[in-house]
This record gives structure tokens, sequence and C-alpha cells, in this order.
């Protein structure tokens, strides 16, 4: 008489052991290779032996070298390793003979296996949703994940890095939960600082994805804690380190608190050094997001910072950006860009501004310093009300042709259309002096259309009971020469009698 005592085990750690729902025994393998140890009790000695193997719950039995391979041993303790060719489970099941049967009698159809192994060298996937959320003056961050695994995804954890990714610790005291269908891990950082993550996703037979993180790999994303300047704005994309191609269109989106700056107080800028700092364009929300063509000048340096106005009426900024590599692919082809601006104005001229935006776009793409197509561009978006865009495209015009009145006069436009009046009669008054306070007939129009949107101004001011500067505005207006004679004549009974102006 033969007892048959089995065990399951994978390479030589034993693993932990559950009852299936059969009252089976079962095991989780990352490898494709069991061992099982097996115990032969038989008067007469065991003569034969076979593993059986099933893959369908028992329905059908084979021996396990049809299915995959088998290899027996064992000194002291016997033991038989199946080698599977897939993924799978596995249900198994010995038969011996002993020197008085012939041959081991296979498991019928419909048996239940003895031991079952589940074998998964599939490691998860895990990808981050979006970006990481996290409020102005506080440490904690948010971070949302999706992990999917074909026997399930067992835990979900951070590697966190301060040094840039030189050094890697695992994430300990975070806290993790879902918000509709969307799960998240919660990192509580100790102090301020940029802080890179990588997640990881082990399922339940402790596959990883990805892999542990060595030194000087990089993280999946960076976040900057700054509890001690809260209110500052915050530029969360890009956040340096990316490879921009110039004439392509990229993200620009920053966060700040907008109890404590100015309304429409938001600017954005760029700079090659760190040092000179141009503006890309002002008057943005304190939250929000805008796209921007980097100019087409090679460097591995440029940065982005945003800029707000407190309710103290200080400047405060955000940390500039890390260095940014922008590519240039081609030099300038002029004869292109005039056909495609020749296009964009024949267009524009249907009222089709999307499709003649795009030409515009493409004719500073192939010339970037092609201030008809800016300026023409910039009047697509201001057409559209789209003012903080207008204004990039002026600004560019303007730091062009830069003795151009007309590039100030349609600056000055779109900022006084973003409520930003300091700034627009600032560029007023240099339109002014290039060329407005002249007999220029070429320039009537422009100054007659700057003196009406002067005298807006000086209305505005004047309603805010800031007379002194609804006064200078009205002495700008009389420095133009082509003024319409109403206009002049409010202009100077204001100064003259010291009158709020009067519609």
């Amino acid at each position: 008489m033969k007892r048959v005592f089995v065990g399951l085990i994978f390479a030589i750690a034993l693993p932990n052991l559950l009852l299936y729902p059969q009252e089976k025994k079962i095991g989780k393998f990352n490898k494709r290779e069991v061992k099982i140890y097996y115990t032969v009790e038989d008067i007469s000695g065991v003569k034969d032996k076979e593993l059986y193997v099933t893959t369908d719950d028992g329905r059908s039995w084979n021996p396990a070298n049809k299915v995959g391979a088998v290899d027996w041993g064992g000194n002291g303790s016997a033991y038989a390793i199946f080698h599977a060719t897939s993924d799978g489970t596995y249900g198994f099941t010995f038969r011996f003979s002993d020197t008085i049967s012939n041959t081991p009698t296979p498991p019928t159809a419909g048996e239940m296996p003895d031991l079952i192994a589940v074998i998964d060298t599939t490691p998860p996937t895990i990808t981050v949703k979006k970006d990481a959320e996290q409020k102005l003056g506080v440490s904690n961050i948010k971070i949302y994940y999706e992990a999917t695994d074909i026997n399930g995804v067992d835990e979900a954890r951070l590697w966190v890095t301060q040094d840039g990714g030189k050094t890697w610790k695992l994430a300990t005291g975070t806290e993790s939960g879902s918000d509709r269908d969307s799960k998240f891990i919660i990192y509580k950082a100790s102090e301020d600082g940029i802080y890179g993550f990588i997640p990881q996703a082990i399922d339940t037979v402790g596959n990883k994805t990805p892999s542990d993180p060595l030194s000087n790999d990089k993280p999946s994303l960076e976040v900057t804690v700054d509890t001690k300047a809260s209110y500052k704005p915050i530029v969360i994309e890009p956040k340096g380190k990316e490879e921009w191609i110039a004439g392509n269109i990229y993200q620009i989106k920053w966060l700040s608190q907008e109890l404590y700056i100015k309304p429409k107080s938001i600017s954005l800028y760029y700079s090659y050094d760190g040092k000179i700092w141009t503006l890309i364009t002002k008057g943005l929300d304190a939250t929000g997001f805008y796209w921007w063509t980097p100019p087409a000048k090679a460097t591995d340096e440029l940065r982005i910072k945003a800029t707000a106005t407190n309710a103290k009426g200080e400047e405060i900024e955000s940390s500039p950006t890390n260095n940014i590599s922008v590519n240039v692919v081609s030099k300038p082809d002029i004869a292109t860009a005039k056909m495609h601006f020749q296009r964009g104005t024949l267009i524009r001229a249907q009222g089709k501004l999307e499709e003649s935006a795009i030409e515009f776009n493409k004719a500073i793409t192939l010339w970037q310093d092609y201030t008809d197509a800016l300026n023409d561009l910039g009047f697509v978006y201001y057409n559209k009300q789209e003012y903080g865009r207008a204004l990039e495209y002026f600004l560019r015009a303007k730091r062009v042709d830069v003795n151009n009145p007309s590039a100030y006069v349609n600056t000055a436009l779109a900022l006084l259309n973003l409520g930003l009046i300091d700034d627009a009669l600032s560029e007023f008054k240099d339109a002014v002096e290039l060329g407005l306070d002249t007999r220029n007939t070429e320039l009537k129009t422009l100054a007659i259309e700057s003196a009406d949107a002067l005298w807006h101004i000086a209305q505005t001011y004047s309603s805010d009971k800031q007379y002194d500067k609804a006064v200078d505005t009205c002495r700008t207006i009389l420095k133009i020469y082509w003024v319409d004679k109403s206009t002049r004549k409010k202009a100077e009974e204001f100064i003259s009698a010291g009158l709020k102006p009067q519609q």
C-alpha cells in the first residue's frame, strides 16, 4: 500500500500555501518553475512515478513532460521540478506504481488536482493619470495613477528622490485612496524642495513595474514644495529638461492662490541665461495654461517663469523652470513664408479666421521675425477676443520692429482689453514718442484711434478717482497731432477745469 505526501515549493523558499475553494493547496509564482516535494510510503517499494498536469481544472490530464518539462531528483527529500512553457494556472497530481503493479494509473477526467500553481511572469502596468495635485502652502502631494495586472495588483508604492535622481528611497508614511475612478497616493513632504517620484506597482506574485530605481534614473514626475512662500505662482509645466523643437507649440501651466494675488496679474516670461527675461504675455488668470511657440533660437538653457502682483501691489514670481533644450531644424525660408502670409491675408478677407491663423503660423514658423505675419496673427486672436494670445504676437512684432509706433499701439490695445490700463498707457506714450506727435499722414488713422483709446483710459482713471493719472492721460492725448476735435476739446477741458472726463 502506498501513501503519498506532497508539498509545493518554488526554488528553495517555501511559499505561503493557501486553501483552494475545493480545499486544495495553491501557490503563486513569478517564474516558470515549480518545485514539488513528495514522500511515498510503500512496503514493496516504488517502481515508477509520473507527474500529471491539468490546465483546465481537472477536465483533462497529461503527463508533465507533454505540457512542459519535468526533472526528478532528491537527496533525502524527493522532488519534481516542473518547467512551464507559458504563464497560466496548473494543477498537479502524482501517480506511482510499486513492484507489483505495472504502470502508474493516470487521473480520470474530472478529478481535482492535489496542488495548484498560478504562474505569472508578466509584470503589472502603472501610469500616472494626471499631474500631481499640490495645494500651495501644503506639503501633501497627491499622485493619481492607474495600475493593472491579469491576476491583480497587490500594492502601489512610491520611490522618491530629492537630488534629481542621484539617490532614491522608498517613500514611507504614504496614504492611498481613490476619487471616483482614479486611485491616488498621498506623499507627505518633510521639507520644502523639489521632489521627484517614480510610482511602482507590485502584483500578487511579486512582479514589479518598473524595477527598483537605480542611481541617476530620471523621475517620472517632479513637484516643487514651497510652504514658506505659498502665495507665489508655480509653473507646473514644463518642468525643465524637455527637448523642444522651434516652431512647435507647447503648453505652459501654472497655479497660484487666487485669494492672494490681483486678478489678471499673471505674466509669463522666458530667458536664455536666467538673468535677462523676456515677456511672453500677461493679464492671465491665477491658475491656467497657455500654448506657446518658443522662438527659433537653438539653446540648452531656455527657462520659463511666472510673475504675479499680490494684494500689496508687490510683484512676486515663481521659481524658474529647469533648463529646456530648443532645437532649430531649418533656416528661415522667407519666400515660402511670404507665400503663406499672402494666402492667410486672402483667407482672412473671407472671414475665415481659423484658416488664416494656420497660414500666418506657417509663415512665422518659416521666418520667426516676419513682423507682418506676427501682427496679422495677433489681430486674428484680437478679433476672436483672445487678448492674451494677441498680446504675445504683438509683443514679438514690437521686439523686431522697435521703431514702429503701430506695434506699440497694437500692444496697448491688447493690454487695454486685458484690463491692464497702466501698461496700456505706457505703450501709447511710447507710440506718441515714435511718431504719433507728428503730421505724418500715414499715421493719421492710427493716431485718431489711439486718442480715442486714451480717452477711454482717462475715463477709467477718473471713475476710479485716480485723477492724477487721468490728467496725465489727457496730456498724452494733446501730444498727438491727429486727434478728433471733440476728443481734444474734452481733454483740454478736463485739464483746465479739473473736471472728471465726460462721455
